[in-house]
């Protein structure tokens, strides 16, 4: 959201999760966990981060339907207040959310209702909340509405919004380019479906998306801020990916915007990860809450006299409240104790084949920054020659082993572009994932690290947009989701086999004679090979010897030192370097005064 000099957010959350009046309204915990929930991204620093006044709290409230809009109407009315007091040059305007978790109901013929907890069966249409009125109490906000309805036939409020007139004006400065009223509304359900809510879920199924979209759990926003549109567009997706056809899909509905598009602004900030003791902390707070509002609620109905003293009738109520205060301050002191931050994102490592000279690569992290803000990216090399799929894989290899375990290798080298080759997350035993077509770019590091799982990326809320490029529309996108906390069973099918991409290259060893291939050559003109320290020492090739290399026809005698400074200058000379045998030239280039290419077979021996 803007900075708070800059606007002013008010809440309102209202709904119930138990109806005693009711029999045919079941009962529902995850209507109270939702709503809980809301709240404390509402309230926290990292989310809305609005001032617990700017609040109203009205679920499971005991305050039948009329004394709940009246509540509502003074709320409203303070905040308009408070904006005509502010200096209007820096106020872009006041911002209501309002949340609504329960049962929608049509307990009149095409007339939508919201069922409150003091509901009374058989006298719905009396005792539960008339949406129309309640839209009209809404509508005198002097600011941006944000409706958020999650309940059965939520879509069916969307006319009573469109039918009301434009919102009392609070000035016209700047409302061309930054729009200072309007009404979006986020349903759960269409008009004429009904929400769901798992007897066995933790949340509902809207809320639950919800959840997962402003807590970081799926790809973040551009900016990392929801606007409305990009909120319904994360929430569908989740929904459709993990229920299919069986999930109630939402909808957003706008109604008529006399000052601008509202849908589009950002307004929802994605939370920071939480860390496991700031989560259980969270958790403690939470049921505080929940039991002092209880424990008010009861309080208040005693007679004056016994105020002072527990009564006996709430015993449960007076210890449920002690052990939640002894877990707040358990979960702070093990918090403040272990004083340990939120773990840092893994690194992005990328390699390609797009050059340095183009701006190929500097789009592909600024993809990725635009995913994730806070991502921690790292470039091995844009300068593969083009299409090698062996250096590629080789070079991947070999720079892999120096990072640490959790790092993600985004590695795009790809002829042929994705119709030939499947978009794929690797993970390798030793907690490396790679990420880029699985054309044989990660037949080393699977041959080396070993295979633990692979998944076709095929979840759309990895890109916002079609996916036409590789790196800009998967890769970079998928890398900077996992980064950031985005679930690996949710990228799409997954596979525990690995089938190797690449031909067999020439690697034979046996005693005093090897036959290995040129993997890459670098910018020297130094030779690197695909021999290892322990294929030389099974071979009883060793340093201090002079080796024969033949290549095509050609052959050297070179001698096998420690470093190039053993040798003259212009002399060939066999090094091993970072575990691999290499030839060189001390201070010349060895690949073009002995004709090598990559990928061309050698021939070692010990000389006579």
């Amino acid at each position: 959201m803007e900075d708070s000099k800059a606007s002013e957010t008010f809440a309102i959350i209202l709904g119930a999760s138990k109806y005693p009046e009711h029999s045919q309204l079941p009962e529902r915990a995850s209507f109270l966990a939702s709503a809980e929930a809301f709240r404390q991204y509402l309230l926290a620093p990292d989310g809305l981060a609005i001032p617990s006044e700017n609040l109203l709290w009205l679920f499971d409230s005991p305050l039948g339907n009329r004394e709940q809009l009246l509540q509502i109407d003074n709320f409203i009315h303070s905040a308009n207040a408070l904006r005509t007091r502010r200096a209007a040059p820096q106020i872009r305007g006041l911002d209501l959310v309002v949340l609504y978790v329960g049962h929608g109901a049509y307990w009149q013929r095409d007339e939508f209702y919201l069922t409150p907890k003091t509901v009374v069966e058989n006298k719905e249409q009396v005792t539960s909340i008339r949406f129309a009125d309640f839209a009209h109490v809404i509508n005198t906000f002097g600011g941006r509405r944000y409706i958020v309805l999650d309940c059965c036939y939520a879509a069916a409020a969307a006319r009573h919004l469109q039918a009301l007139g434009p919102p009392p004006s609070l000035g016209s400065e700047g409302e061309r380019h930054f729009p200072k009223s309007g009404t979006a509304l986020l349903a759960a359900s269409s008009k004429d479906s009904p929400a769901q809510a798992p007897e066995d879920a933790e949340y509902t199924l809207f809320s639950d998306a919800l959840q997962m979209a402003l807590s970081g759990k799926l790809p973040r926003p551009e900016g990392g801020v929801y606007s409305m549109h990009t909120l319904h567009h994360a929430i569908s997706d989740y929904i459709q990916f993990h229920h299919a056809s069986s999930g109630v899909q939402p909808e957003i509905h706008v109604p008529k915007q006399t000052a601008g598009d509202i849908s589009d602004r950002p307004v929802f900030r994605v939370r920071s990860p939480r860390s496991p003791d700031q989560g259980h902390l969270d958790q403690a707070i939470s049921q505080l809450r929940r039991d002092l509002d209880a424990l008010t609620s009861t309080v208040a109905g005693l007679p004056a006299q016994t105020h002072a003293i527990p009564h006996s009738g709430n015993a449960v109520l007076w210890i449920s409240l002690a052990l939640s205060v002894t877990a707040m301050a358990g979960g702070l002191w093990s918090y403040l104790e272990r004083k340990r931050p939120v773990a840092e994102q893994p690194i992005i490592a990328i390699q390609t084949d797009y050059g340095s000279h183009t701006y190929y690569m500097g789009a592909l992290i600024g993809r990725i920054y635009r995913s994730d803000a806070n991502a921690r990216v790292q470039v091995l090399t844009a300068d593969i020659d083009n299409f090698d799929l062996v250096e590629s894989a080789w070079s991947l290899w070999q720079a892999s082993r120096f990072y640490p375990s959790g790092t993600i290798f985004v590695s795009i080298i790809n002829p042929g572009g994705l119709a030939s080759s499947p978009p794929r997350v690797i993970v390798t035993n030793n907690n490396f994932i790679f990420v880029g077509p699985d054309n044989g770019n990660f037949d080393f590091v699977v041959q080396n690290y070993g295979h633990r799982v692979s998944y076709t990326i095929a979840n759309k809320m990895l890109s916002p947009v079609d996916f036409r490029d590789g790196g800009l529309d998967y890769f970079g996108p998928t890398a900077a989701a996992l980064a950031s906390g985005f679930s690996l069973e949710d990228i799409g099918p997954k596979t525990t086999t690995y089938v190797p991409k690449l031909p067999n290259v020439v690697h034979e060893v046996s005693a005093q004679r090897i036959a290995g291939t040129v993997m890459s050559i670098d910018k020297f003109g130094n030779v690197i090979t695909d021999i290892s320290n322990s294929d030389l020492d099974k071979a009883g090739l060793r340093a201090g010897m002079v080796l024969v290399f033949q290549a095509g026809g050609r052959r050297f005698k070179i001698p096998f030192a420690d470093t190039y400074s053993k040798v003259p200058t212009n002399a060939m000379v066999a090094i091993l370097n970072d575990g691999s045998l290499q030839f060189a030239i001390n201070m010349g280039n060895f690949a073009l005064a002995a004709a090598i290419k990559r990928q061309e077979r050698i021939d070692l021996a010990a000389s006579d």
